[in-house]
């Protein structure tokens, strides 16, 4: 009877570590499983971190086709009176004064341009004769760069000049105002010193026309021409 116990337990105590065994060898696979989903959602998540969209391409336009969207350039220099002007004092030709502008142009791509010219000039012709003109106008333009750094342009407009003409022969002080009609040209090209500043020159010219004669200016009813050799900074935006 001893006999038969020990070997029932035995054999009791065999299935119990067989069953723990197949147990525990039952957990193994679901315990890989488990261990391995976060390197999956890792993996994923990074493989989802690493694909990109391709990359749209880059358009590099040539220097030669590329002028600044927006410049202002401001001026200063010498004007001639090329028109044959008659006062109460005598004659004059070719009389020199100073001249000031001030331009703003917007570009769009291939170089045209459409914006705004103010012009202001002072006359002194002799000690009684002196005259100032003020011209504003639209002006289109074109715009182009034969090298990195140099810009070069050509623009014309039709706007409007308001003139004031003071006289004080004869101990009579007098004083014209009128209102003309004004056409200009320019030529210019100037040096860009970095992508938001430059210096440059211009040179030119502007016709005006006046409605009627006056005592002042005997030759007004032809018009007057003169030119502007103006230098100055600009600004590029």
């Amino acid at each position: 009877i001893n006999n038969k116990n020990f070997y029932i337990t035995m054999r009791t105590t065999k299935s119990v570590y067989l069953f723990v065994i197949a147990f525990i060898l039952s957990l193994v696979p679901f315990a890989e499983i488990h261990s391995a989903e976060p390197e999956t959602v890792e993996t994923q998540e990074n493989e989802s971190v690493e694909v990109q969209a391709p990359a749209s391409p880059v358009v590099r336009r040539s220097f030669r086709s590329s002028v600044p969207s927006n410049i202002i350039k401001l001026n200063f220099g010498p004007t001639w009176m090329l028109s044959h002007v008659e006062t109460s004092q005598g004659e004059y030709t070719g009389t020199l004064a100073v001249a000031l502008t001030a331009e703003y142009t917007h570009y769009w791509q291939g170089g045209i341009g459409l914006g705004v010219t103010m012009d202001y000039s002072y006359f002194y012709f002799d000690y009684d004769n002196e005259l100032s003109m003020l011209y504003a106008a639209p002006t289109f333009s074109y715009s182009w760069r034969p090298a990195r750094k140099l810009l070069m342009e050509l623009g014309a407009g039709l706007g409007g000049v308001y003139y004031t003409a003071n006289s004080y022969s004869n101990d009579r002080n007098r004083t014209e105002n009128d209102f003309g009609l004004g056409l200009h040209t320019r030529f210019g090209v100037e040096y860009m010193l970095n992508n938001h500043f430059g210096l440059g020159g211009e040179v030119n010219t502007l016709m005006s026309l006046y409605p009627d004669n006056t005592y002042w200016l005997k030759n007004r009813a032809s018009g007057f021409f003169r030119m502007n050799i103006v230098t100055g900074v600009r600004f590029y935006f």
